[in-house]
């Protein structure tokens, strides 16, 4: 038995150096092809880790919750969007790192300004958001929206830098533990029955995950 597992092994071993060697041959290192896929690969995995966790989550959380998330993931996208001004997408275009790393530091502190402006707004009115968004069971998880901007507007300028710097395979690692940590949140918060707020602090903490 040992020997046939050990030649199991090294079968796979080989079958992996073989896929790895073909990988390598039709796309080259540095082809734009390879990033492009490395790109879809780690999100797609992302995406897959929240496929197959949703029957649980759905077995935990109730429709009326699941809509109470998806207002507060609208919101959420709409806002950090723009929270860095989207100056984040001209980091990869400067030949040097010193204007590069200036359009970083710009567009985090556009991120840090804009979170600050939607913390203001909730103080100010975050009695009146969930009545004007027909969501009265989202008011205890606004407070979470700043967190979750300033998370996901740090995140997109540091992408576009690692786009810069050509670190694809990081970016790819991100996604994906952005997905698996976003499940594994949202399924443990489940379990001591936080409601719609642990759907959203789930997805807060995805977003840290991938920090």
């Amino acid at each position: 038995m040992k020997g046939i597992a050990g030649r199991s092994l090294k079968n796979l071993g080989n079958l992996l150096k073989l896929v790895k060697k073909l990988f390598d041959q039709w796309l080259p290192k540095g082809s734009t092809v390879r990033n492009i896929f490395t790109l879809a690969s780690g999100t797609t995995l992302g995406q897959l880790a929240v496929i197959l966790v949703s029957p649980i989550l759905t077995r935990i959380y109730t429709p009326e919750e699941f809509g109470v998330l998806a207002v507060f993931s609208s919101l959420l996208a709409i806002l950090s969007g723009i929270a860095g001004c989207r100056y984040e997408l001209a980091i990869p275009l400067p030949r040097t790192n010193g204007n590069a790393g200036n359009i970083l530091v710009l567009t985090l502190l556009c991120v840090v300004f804009n979170t600050l402006l939607v913390l203001i707004v909730l103080a100010l009115f975050g009695a009146k958001i969930p009545l004007w968004l027909n969501t009265p069971s989202i008011a205890p998880s606004l407070w979470l929206l700043p967190l979750g901007i300033l998370l996901t507007g740090v995140y997109q300028a540091f992408s576009y830098w690692a786009i810069r710097s050509h670190s694809f395979n990081r970016i790819a690692r991100t996604k994906v533990k952005q997905g698996i940590g976003g499940a594994v949140a949202q399924i443990g918060l489940g379990l001591i029955h936080l409601g719609p707020l642990g759907l959203i602090v789930g997805q807060v903490i995805g977003h840290a995950t991938g920090m």
